[in-house]
């Protein structure tokens, strides 16, 4: 028996490379492409969080005045590349092996990595006590775990997290990548490593129970159910508005900050219709709780461009109206009738004219009734001042 021979996998590259090659490439390209474009997205909020406008010069010529926005996109930027350098170490080299009498871990890394992430062993002879344990609070949360203790070693292994690549069936494969409830159930049932321990001598205290009885449920299909479904994809229509039109699109911004207690008023209003509809859907609590906040905080942002392009589309034009420039980033308009301007960013810009010294702008009203002022030519101006400036 000692010389019976098991290797397992991580559950995600085992299905992963299960796949057809081509389904193989398609997913490393998307995966490259959603890479470079948070990357250039990350860069471009840079830029436009100085308010110089969305070009890369203008990105280089402010890089140096911000370092921390610098700092922040690096970082994103290597989050995103660690997890796909794990991805692939994780997939030549990541393994769970039980042959001659031991259990053996292999890290994804080798070389000086190792030593973060170290290879271990134990014999099977050595281990005092096995049992399986489910976590509440963890990162992947009631889920079961096996709890090995032998000698001074403290192992805990995820048991739906490996599995045996021989026992995957190409055809399936796809469909186990996309559907989490699903692939915890087929990775239960193809648990392999308790039999094999218990085969070995091995006493484990207590078994994996069925998924959906792992303290009421060990994760649950959001994409499977109609109503969550929906409110994902309202969701991510959402944020995905509020970043473009807000960082991206539209050049004009608020004279007058608005008043948030609006935006704040809708989002609660959404998370709660959105609780009641899911969990009238059978969504479970924790999963409508959490989902139907994300949507409210969504759409509550949401609402904020929104509002701008609503305004937009009913006002009659924009107009060039004469400010004065008054003490600090402060500008006082000429007619009375119309709203003070204040600059909260780029003071050695606007530091640069004298006082009262008189601007342009271009401002609009419509429906709503606030006035919005179009910042793409003082964007433009500001690029010329920055690059003058280096």
């Amino acid at each position: 028996m000692d010389n019976e021979t098991l290797t397992l996998r991580p559950v995600s590259v085992a299905l992963q490379a299960a796949l057809p090659a081509w389904q193989q490439r398609l997913a490393i390209g998307l995966g490259l492409a959603t890479l470079l474009v948070v990357a250039a997205m990350t860069l471009q909020l840079v830029a436009i969080s100085r308010e110089l406008g969305a070009s890369w010069d203008q990105l280089l010529a402010g890089l140096a005045e911000r370092k921390s926005d610098l700092a922040g996109a690096v970082l994103c930027a290597l989050i995103m590349l660690g997890q796909w350098v794990y991805r692939s170490a994780s997939s030549r080299r990541e393994r769970l092996e039980l042959r001659d009498g031991a259990l053996r871990y292999r890290s994804p890394f080798g070389g000086a990595l190792n030593r973060l992430f170290p290879d271990w062993q134990i014999r099977i002879a050595d281990i005092r006590s096995a049992r399986i344990v489910t976590p509440r609070i963890a990162l992947f949360r009631n889920e079961p775990v096996l709890e090995l203790r032998a000698g001074t070693q403290r192992r805990r292994i995820r048991l739906l997290g490996w599995t045996d690549p021989s026992a995957i069936d190409p055809k399936e494969a796809l469909g186990l990548q996309r559907n989490p409830r699903r692939r915890q159930h087929w990775a239960a049932q193809r648990e392999a490593m308790l039999p094999y321990l218990r085969r070995l001598g091995v006493r484990i205290q207590g078994d994996i129970a069925a998924p959906d009885a792992m303290h009421g449920r060990t994760g649950f299909d959001l994409a499977g159910n109609r109503a969550s479904h929906a409110a994902l994809f309202v969701l991510f229509g959402a944020g995905l508005y509020f970043l473009l039109d807000t960082f991206f699109i539209n050049s004009e911004t608020y004279v007058e900050p608005p008043d948030l207690s609006g935006f704040v008023a809708v989002a609660v209003a959404t998370a709660a219709v959105t609780l009641v509809v899911l969990r009238k859907a059978r969504v479970p609590v924790l999963e409508a709780t959490v989902l139907g906040a994300l949507l409210g905080v969504a759409v509550g942002a949401a609402g904020y461009p929104l509002l701008l392009r609503v305004n937009q589309l009913t006002s009659a034009g924009s107009i060039g109206h004469d400010y004065m420039r008054a003490e600090g980033l402060r500008f006082i308009p000429r007619d009375q009738a119309l709203p003070e301007i204040v600059f909260s960013e780029n003071e050695d810009y606007w530091t640069q004219f004298p006082a009262e010294t008189v601007h342009r702008f271009q401002l609009r009203t419509g429906a709503l009734g606030f006035y919005q002022i179009d910042m793409a030519p003082i964007w433009q101006d500001m690029r010329r001042f920055y690059q003058r400036s280096g």
